[in-house]
């Protein structure tokens, strides 16, 4: 189970697919509010990028040591994956500014291939 921190980046409005992409990376951060700053600083130094991105808090884990997970999504694999984050605007001052503070556990490539709804 997952809540939304609220910090968003990138322009939902470019994400219109009915089969979105996402890349989630899930982390262990042993201080988040400062992995959250430094998210946040990463995020506005790149709002031209063709994803959005959202930082999420991992409420029930089990025995993991996962706290959060970092999601991008696009339209498609070609967006999601045409910007690698080491060529993310400010990625080095990032890397170096939560490399003590943040291990990354596992990460995952997804595709939608449906919505369910209650008109389905």
């Amino acid at each position: 189970m997952f809540r939304s921190t609220g910090l968003n980046g990138g322009d939902p409005s470019k994400v219109t697919s009915p089969n979105s992409a996402s890349y989630w990376t899930y982390i262990s951060a042993s201080d988040p509010s400062a992995y959250a700053s430094a998210w946040q600083a990463l995020t506005a130094q790149n709002s031209n990028v063709e994803f959005t991105t959202g930082l999420s808090e991992i409420l029930a884990h089990g025995k993991s040591d996962i706290t959060h997970v970092v999601t991008q999504a696009a339209n498609d694999l070609p967006s999601l994956l045409g910007t690698p984050n080491s060529d993310l605007n400010g990625w080095q001052d990032f890397v170096r500014s939560v490399s003590g503070t943040r291990t990354v556990i596992t990460r995952d490539v997804l595709t939608r291939v449906k919505v369910w709804t209650n008109s389905n």
